[in-house]
């Protein structure tokens, strides 16, 4: 992950699909600050176990401000990583944070879309069989 944080051949990546690897913080602090993503635009981090040191280096990296959207469904953070969402500034050209709203309370959903408006995105869980 360092090398691939590192490269200067990812300039023009807009969109990065990172679902289903597990980060550790240190993991994603790395990826939020890397200079190697100027234009992204889309990230997909569903299924990355994100808890709520991850979901911070993510609202605080330097690429956050870029996102028109992000994908963060499937992921175990609890009332204290949706506070760093609503910390965190929304993005100008957000259109969707795509979030599970069955993992989320009934507050925090409620925040969740005054902050971030039509953006947030909260997706009623799979129904398995």
């Amino acid at each position: 992950l360092e090398v691939f944080a590192r490269s200067d051949r990812l300039s023009n990546v807009r969109r990065l699909d990172l679902s289903s690897n597990p980060f550790t913080p240190r993991a994603m602090r790395v990826l939020s600050v890397s200079h190697a993503f100027p234009a992204l635009r889309s990230l997909n981090l569903s299924g990355c176990r994100l808890g709520d040191k991850e979901l911070r280096h993510v609202t605080q990296a330097r690429w956050w401000h870029g996102l028109a959207e992000v994908n963060l469904r499937n992921n175990a953070f609890s009332a204290a990583g949706v506070k760093h969402l609503l910390n965190a500034p929304v993005p100008p050209d957000l259109t969707a944070l795509v979030l599970d709203r069955d993992l989320l309370g009934g507050d925090s959903r409620a925040a969740l879309q005054r902050k971030f408006g039509d953006a947030a995105v909260l997706v009623a869980g799979e129904v398995s069989g």
